[in-house]
């Protein structure tokens, strides 16, 4: 048996480190010339620091210092290019979009944590993903959701009214409202019942914070152990994961292992398959759905995918993933946007009171409760929202990498080391790209000079006049929800 001493492991190591540096010093040479702040470490580069603080705010100012597109120093020296100019967004997201795919790290994590679902796959299978799930996320189908969202909302207010009983007290909205939207993703997505509300013990309640837990770990240590895994081959790395699995990755394995059980067991009780067996079926050749069973996610992208052509259909591990994809992204994203727009409602009085009037004068007419288009009415209401996911995107950044050598094009135009201004930035095979959607969306070029401020009313005017000749957001031309065939599909 062949046995390193300590000298062996470190010489190892540092060759090892060396020869990584090496290839990216060769691999980054087409963004020397871009400007960009000096790292605070040449193992760490800046990528521990964004963990430790707001990263939207601090691309936010480097964006402010070297333009919409720069040079950012990652961990073992690697320099990842930022970009918030939509023209340079546009390529990445949409134009050029199989040119540019998930890094194989990122891709191996989403994987990990959601399965085969519709974040993991690309191609060819992200269009058969996105086809057998688009009835399920129509407006007309999301609309009938209405009393279910009104429901779990009243019975929270319910709550903090008890909690408050008439005192002046604090209550930390993000838990209760992140609890809200679990139990609502639950119900909507597979007609499974967490009841996070009432706190009751659920091992896939657990399951699923033990993972968020995990984000928590802000060490040097975390931030260059993932770095290492760009390095190393997917068979490799996914060998490893299987055999002899770290501490997180048994932990993000159990959440899934435990969503795909429950999802399953969802469909056994309501008499729905996914191996196409032959059962009780409706008129169209899908499964007959029993009573109830007529709304939620998961049996609508059943009966979809019976209906689809044979080798288009979605496997049953597919199908399966996409359920830990919406539990996990779906209320945690819902959960702190709601969370921001009541901070932003409470830290501006004067656009508080004219929520509060549009809602009471819709009570007035209609006690009940409100309609989806009695919603769209509020307009007051419509621009606050649209400003919060502006102003206050839960997620900042993107991660893409390049498959082959480019250009990207600019719509600002941005000022080299040299001086020199340039119009586009070559970028080689391999780059990894941080896509900053905080700064795209405080952009002045684009949301007016007051960009870095609460305004709803901007949107009175943006609306009917973009500032910018390039589209690139699914709603009101916002990148909160990204773009392109890749955006956010709920």
């Amino acid at each position: 048996m062949l046995v390193l001493s300590r000298v062996d492991l470190a010489v190892t190591a540092f060759s090892l480190i060396l020869f990584s540096s090496l290839y990216l010093i060769k691999r980054r040479s087409a963004l020397n010339a871009l400007r960009g702040p000096r790292a605070s470490s040449y193992l760490l580069g800046h990528e521990h620091d964004l963990r430790t603080k707001r990263v939207d705010e601090v691309l936010f100012q480097w964006s402010k210092e070297y333009g919409t597109a720069y040079k950012l120093p990652g961990c073992f020296g690697e320099n990842v290019l930022v970009i918030s100019d939509p023209r340079a967004i546009h390529r990445v997201l949409q134009e050029s979009l199989q040119d540019y795919p998930e890094a194989a790290d990122l891709r191996r994590l989403i994987k990990m944590i959601f399965g085969r679902g519709v974040l993991w796959v690309k191609g060819e299978d992200h269009k058969r993903h996105r086809r057998v799930l688009s009835p399920a996320f129509s407006m007309d189908h999301m609309r009938q959701f209405l009393p279910l969202f009104q429901s779990h909302v009243n019975y929270l207010s319910e709550k903090w009214d008890n909690a408050l009983q008439g005192k002046s007290q604090t209550i930390d909205v993000i838990p209760w409202l992140h609890k809200m939207t679990l139990d609502i993703v639950g119900e909507s997505a597979f007609n499974y019942h967490f009841d996070a509300l009432e706190g009751k013990p659920n091992e896939l309640t657990k399951a699923l914070y033990d993972i968020e837990k995990l984000g928590e770990d802000s060490s040097p240590t975390i931030t260059l152990a993932q770095a290492i895994m760009r390095y190393i081959p997917e068979s490799v790395s996914s060998w490893q994961g299987d055999h002899f699995p770290m501490s997180t990755e048994k932990v993000i394995k159990r959440y899934l292992r435990l969503s795909t059980e429950r999802a399953r067991e969802v469909l056994k009780e309501a008499g729905l398959y996914l191996d196409h067996r032959t059962v009780d079926n409706g008129n169209d050749g899908a499964p007959a759905i029993g009573t109830g069973r007529e709304k939620d996610i998961l049996s609508i992208l059943v009966r979809a995918n019976w209906v689809e052509d044979p080798r288009k259909r979605l496997s049953e591990e597919e199908i399966l993933a996409q359920m830990s994809t919406l539990i996990q992204a779906g209320h945690h994203t819902t959960g702190y946007t709601l969370s921001w727009i009541l901070y932003e409602l409470a830290a501006h009085p004067e656009d508080q009171a004219k929520v509060y009037e549009e809602i009471k004068q819709l009570r007035e007419r209609n006690p009940e409760g409100f309609t989806s288009s009695e919603y769209d009415s509020m307009n007051h209401f419509t621009l606050v929202i649209k400003e919060a996911l502006r102003f206050r995107p839960v997620v900042p950044t993107l991660e893409r990498e390049a498959s082959k050598d480019d250009v990207l094009p600019l719509e600002f135009p941005i000022f080299c080391k040299d001086g020199k201004r340039i119009e586009a930035v070559p970028i080689g095979k391999g780059q990894r790209i941080k896509v900053d959607i905080s700064t795209y969306n405080r952009l002045q070029n684009i949301w007016g000079e007051d960009a870095n401020s609460w305004n709803p009313k901007r949107f009175e005017v943006i609306d009917s006049s973009t500032k910018t000749k390039t589209q690139v957001g699914l709603f009101a031309n916002l990148l909160t929800f990204s773009g392109g065939p890749k955006g956010c599909i709920g």
